[in-house]
């Protein structure tokens, strides 16, 4: 046979690969003045293929090896073929009988049903007949293996009518077994006589008739299946011995077959061999030409390479550059002949060269391909900023030989953004300025706001103290008309104030709206009370409206909606003169167990012009100048009401028509609070208590005035709680370090010696890690700014002093809810304790002192507030001096702080005028302002007022001294009089229960008498006579 050339595959046109990255200096060289890629002078291997040009026909070569294989080939996969064949009828046999074991195991396992179904009855039938425990035993063993049968069957059976039916055959024989299990327990528990009646049924006989009939039908229909399946098996036997034998056959016939086509395949290659060398001629011509093609096209993709705007490279693993473009020539700075075949090194100054060298180094180490920006310094000492993109290069093994690189310089766009970021930083800082500028001014009117407010507070609380001494007087029916048009004036001015204050802290963004369950029954309950009453003095109509369904609790926060409703209802009664004020509230459902509460407030007053609607909402805003002088007002109220329906996540709107009214609405979306204690608004009062509120829960009482520690360890302790005590910050780290989880919460006082409270609460969130235990400031600190600074360090509320009960008990529940208890009723109080034989047995009225707010916070307990006003006189009797004398020194922190202790222990004893005169006083030092002076003369003179109205109270009486206010003795007439104006809630029962009050107070104690009172000035006259009708003594 003669030689063949070998078949060689052409390479395709267009492909190429660069240079060898090796080779001697004088090839270098001569590459700088070459094109971006040396010419490969190697031609690709393998011929280009047949194309129009030469119309070869194709040529047919088929060896006898070729043949021989596929004789062999199709010879072996018969063979295989009738192999598997004979396999898979075995294997079908098989299965066939594995499903007739099957089929008989089930008919086995349905008869052990039958048999342990009887087996179980006759057991139960002889204990029920003879009483033996034996048959028990046999009748669980029998139980058991019916079941175990029932499983049997569940098990094997897959016949989809059998599996159906096999559910009726579990369920009559559960019922079967419990028959029988009721019978048993008859006769466990009555006797044989009570059984053998549930023998005689018939409900038994028909279970075991249908059981049986049911797997008599089972059986029949398995035994149907057996036959069918042996049938099968005997099918499958026959198959596969036909396969066997047929398959024989057919394979030696094809095998004679193939060593035909063996033979024939023989010739045919032979003649094959002459037209392969015919072609092998045809295709060596056509290489040269597409050799040549090549090779144009690699000179075309060179020029293409060098002429691109991007700096293209390549290296070998020595670091020396084999290719390179123009642009890259312009980054290095260099012509060609001193770039290629050089290093980093040897082209670029030794800072970038260093630098350049260390990463293409690691970039050929590590085989990866990197994009990153850089600057390069060039010999002359230029700086240049690049984007480059490298890459390795490897060969056909795989192995990295060198770096191949893109690099754009981006000098200029650099420059350009560093001018744009200049301007940027320019522009920002002035922004940074002007906006830091406006928080400040916004802030100091925020504190201007503030102080005017507490300086405006002062001489109202004295207008307030000035008009309830004229009011105790007899006054003559114009002097009395004076006095109640002074205390309206302070009812508005102080209502203008908090307007004033709201709006400042929501331009500040300090209002905090809060999340916690309530009832709003009582709370619209509350609103009706309030504005009613201003409605109907004006002689207008006010209702309202609730709908039947009206959710019993829901999450959110009544303090801020009461606010809004009353805002509301107060500028619908101002601007209405007659007809009536409405509030109508609608409830509807929504998902996530939650309601929408939508809210109307309509009157018939002057209304609004449509042109005006859109100006509601500005503040210090009125529709009109008349309206203002006319009416009064700030323009605040619906600025403020808008505000806090946002704030609670609600929407607001108006509609009004001029002359007619005008409609206000807003819609909340509450959560409903189903299952929760509701925090009811405002406070339970104490005479309607039954027992203590904060039952079972244990504070840490943080303070350094023993006055205020004694007053909340009092405070609390009524209220049922458990107190520790600590004087300053550092002690009550001490105290939480020993019981970390031992307080339900923490009263902070935010101003103390040796670690002050602010620390202290640090200090617990961050070194002791108590980040959930509750921390409760407890300051006469009133700015926002100090508010903020306590939350900031961790406070989680906010209690200002004096401290109000009802507030203090409300926030402590609000962390922490008490441990249920049954109504427990007030303790007695301590033996009155009174100054000479004139006072009665009550708190004792002192000029300059609320006693009757006191009251309220000490329980009642007269004893313990006479020894405060004692200590108060002790501690602060020079108290003057000292200020000024702190003054004098410079020592204005000093003096601040000694008028921050006192005011708020003054207050806590009932002193709000001298408490706000020292809250003036405190932030003008603070603020450094020139009316220091005068408040400070103001302070002393109400300060000396206070003490010398004091000082009767100063001396202890001696024990057994006489109470004259408790000499008399009960009058029962007096008491059936003052019964029966209760009964007939004749005004009357005021002057009676006056009258009697000290002879009460005397037998019954202050709290019940204190009680009884404040339910007869209120005139819930039912409760106050069923007060005294069940105490036995009345």
């Amino acid at each position: 046979m003669a030689h063949c050339p070998q078949w060689r595959q052409p390479a395709p046109i267009g492909r190429h690969r660069l240079a060898p990255l090796g080779g001697d200096p004088q090839e270098i060289g001569h590459a700088a003045r070459q094109p971006l890629l040396k010419q490969d002078p190697t031609p690709p291997r393998g011929r280009p293929p047949r194309d129009g040009a030469d119309p070869l026909p194709p040529p047919r070569v088929v060896t006898a090896e070729r043949w021989l294989f596929l004789g062999v080939t199709l010879g072996v996969g018969l063979a295989m073929a009738v192999a598997l064949a004979s396999f898979l009828a075995i294997l079908r046999l098989q299965e066939d009988g594995a499903r007739v074991a099957q089929t008989q195991e089930v008919i086995g396992a349905l008869e052990g049903v039958l048999t342990t179904a009887a087996e179980a009855e006759a057991a139960a039938l002889n204990y029920v007949t003879l009483g033996d425990a034996d048959f028990l035993r046999l009748y669980d063993d029998a139980a058991r293996d019916l079941n175990a049968n029932l499983g049997r069957v569940g098990r094997l059976v897959t016949s989809p009518e059998q599996v159906r039916r096999l559910p009726v055959l579990a369920i009559l024989s559960e019922q079967r077994m419990a028959h029988l299990a009721v019978l048993l327990e008859v006769r466990r528990r009555e006797g044989f006589g009570a059984a053998q009646e549930g023998i005689a049924q018939r409900d038994q006989e028909r279970l075991h008739q249908a059981i049986r009939g049911l797997v008599t039908d089972l059986k029949a229909a398995e035994r149907g299946l057996l036959k069918k399946r042996l049938s099968n098996s005997e099918r499958s036997a026959s198959v596969a011995l036909t396969t066997v034998g047929l398959g024989s056959l057919l394979s030696i016939g094809l095998t004679g077959l193939g060593l035909y086509w063996i033979r024939r395949g023989l010739a045919d290659s032979r003649r094959a061999q002459a037209a392969l060398e015919t072609t092998n001629t045809a295709l060596d011509r056509r290489f040269a030409e597409r050799t040549a093609e090549w090779h144009a096209s690699r000179e075309l993709l060179g020029q293409i390479i060098d002429s691109a705007p991007s700096a293209i490279f390549a290296m070998d693993r020595s670091h020396r550059y084999t290719s390179t473009n123009a642009a890259h020539l312009r980054i290095c700075g260099k012509p060609a002949d001193l770039v290629l075949g050089r290093t980093e090194r040897e082209v670029f100054a030794r800072a970038t060269a260093d630098r350049l060298w260390a990463d293409n180094e690691e970039l050929m180490e590590q085989g990866l391909t990197r994009q990153f920006e850089q600057e390069l310094l060039r010999e002359d000492g230029s700086t240049i900023t690049v984007m480059s993109t490298k890459f390795p290069l490897r060969n056909a093994q795989g192995e990295v030989v060198g770096l191949g690189g893109v690099t754009t310089d981006i000098t200029a766009r650099r420059e350009a953004e560093e001018a744009i970021h200049t301007l940027n930083a320019e522009l920002e800082q002035r922004v940074t300025r002007r906006t830091a500028e406006a928080v400040a001014a916004n802030a100091a009117k925020s504190r201007f706001l503030a102080h005017m407010s507490h300086e405006i507070r002062t001489p109202m609380n004295a207008m307030l103290g000035l008009t309830q001494v004229l009011e105790a007087d007899t006054l003559a029916p114009a002097q009395r008309q004076i006095v109640q048009r002074i205390r309206s004036a302070r009812r508005s001015l102080l209502g203008i104030i908090n307007d004033i204050l709201d709006f400042s802290k929501i331009e500040a963004g300090q209002i905090r709206v809060e999340t916690w369950p309530f009832e709003p029954a009582p709370l619209f309950a509350q609103v009706e009370s309030l504005m009613g009453e201003m409605a109907r003095a004006k002689g207008l109509g006010f209702r309202i409206e609730t709908p039947p369904d009206l959710a019993p609790r829901v999450l959110g926060d009544p303090l801020r909606l009461e606010q809004v409703l009353v805002n509301l209802v107060g500028n619908a009664v101002k601007f209405t003169e007659r007809g009536e004020v409405q509030v109508r509230v609608r409830q509807q459902e929504t998902p996530a167990a939650a309601v929408r509460l939508h809210f109307e407030v309509t009157d018939t007053g002057i209304g609004i012009a449509p042109a005006d609607l859109g100006t509601l909402g500005r503040p210090f805003f009125q529709t009109d100048a008349t309206i203002t002088r006319r009416f009064g007002g700030t323009g605040l109220g619906l600025t403020i009401s808008k505000h806090l329906v946002e704030l609670m996540g609600g929407t607001f709107g108006c509609e009004s028509t001029l002359g007619v009214g005008s409609r206000f609405w807003f819609e909340l979306s509450c959560a409903r609070a189903a299952g929760e204690e509701s925090r009811a608004l405002p406070a339970t009062p104490a005479a309607d208590r039954t027992g203590p509120r904060l039952h079972g829960l244990h504070y840490l009482v943080v303070d350094d005035s023993d006055m205020n520690r004694d007053l909340l360890e009092r405070a609390l302790g009524r209220e049922g709680a458990r107190v520790t005590l600590a004087a300053d910050g550092r002690q009550a780290l001490e105290q939480l370090r020993t019981q970390p989880n031992g307080f339900a919460a923490v009263l902070m006082d935010i101003q103390m010696p040796v670690m002050d409270g602010l620390a202290a609460t640090r200090a617990i969130r961050a070194e002791l890690a108590l980040p959930d235990l509750p921390v409760i400031a407890v300051s006469a600190a009133v700015l926002a700014e100090q508010q903020q600074a306590a939350h900031a360090a961790g406070v989680n509320d906010f209690l200002t002093k004096p401290i109000d009960l009802e507030e203090l008990v409300a926030v402590l529940r609000r962390w922490g809810e008490p441990l249920p208890v049954a109504a427990v009723p007030a303790p007695a109080p301590a033996p009155p304790e009174d100054p000479g034989t004139a006072a009665p047995a009550e708190f004792p009225e002192i000029p300059g002192l609320d006693t009757r707010g006191a009251a309220v916070l000490l329980g009642h307990d007269r004893t313990f507030f006479l020894s405060l006003v004692r200590r108060f006189a002790a501690r602060f009797g020079v108290e003057t001096r000292q200020i000024r004398d702190d003054l004098a020194h410079g020592q204005g922190s000093a003096a601040a702080r000694r008028l921050h202790a006192l005011r708020g222990i003054a207050g806590n004893i009932g002193a709000r005028d001298l408490a706000a005169t020292a809250l003036a006083l405190e932030l003008g030092i603070t603020a450094g302002g020139p009316e220091v002076a005068g408040l400070l003369a103001q302070f002393e003179a109400q300060l000396h007022a206070l003490l010398a109205a004091l000082n009767p109270w100063l001396e202890t009486p001696p024990p057994g001294a006489a109470d004259p206010g408790g000499a008399a003795p009960l009058d029962p007439a007096a008491l059936a009089a003052l019964c029966a104006a209760l009964r007939r809630r004749d005004l009357a029962a005021r002057d009676l229960f006056s009258e009697l009050r000290p002879v009460l107070t005397r037998h019954h104690g202050e709290a019940a008498t204190q009680a009884l009172a404040e339910l007869i000035q209120t005139l819930r006259f039912d409760a106050a006579l069923a007060q005294l009708e069940s105490d036995p003594q009345q």
